[in-house]
């Protein structure tokens, strides 16, 4: 995805490190060892202080939830996904 955004935008990236801990980023960023692409939640946890500059247009991703099909889903996991597909429906605009 970031690099096709890059590619869309002209230029090619060097990445030279990648990592799916949000934290780590943050604190490279910081350190000023480099720069990065990170989603919102990411920045307003506390955490080493980084310079925010906004982008646009946003990038997009699709996320899924996940589950046995053929097990037994628990109150908990029912619940769940009732408040995921609730909160979504109140969220996304249907398409």
């Amino acid at each position: 995805m970031l690099e096709r955004a890059c590619s869309d935008a002209g230029f090619t990236p060097r990445i030279g490190y990648e990592s799916t801990a949000l934290s780590s980023i943050r604190a490279i960023a910081s350190a000023g060892l480099g720069v990065a692409l990170l989603p919102h939640p990411a920045l307003v946890v506390p955490g080493p202080p980084v310079r925010v500059l906004q982008i646009g247009p946003a990038l997009r991703r699709s996320i899924s939830l996940v589950r046995s099909a053929d097990r037994y889903h628990s109150f908990a996991a029912r619940a769940l996904t009732s408040l995921l597909r609730t909160r979504l429906a109140e969220l996304v605009p249907p398409t």
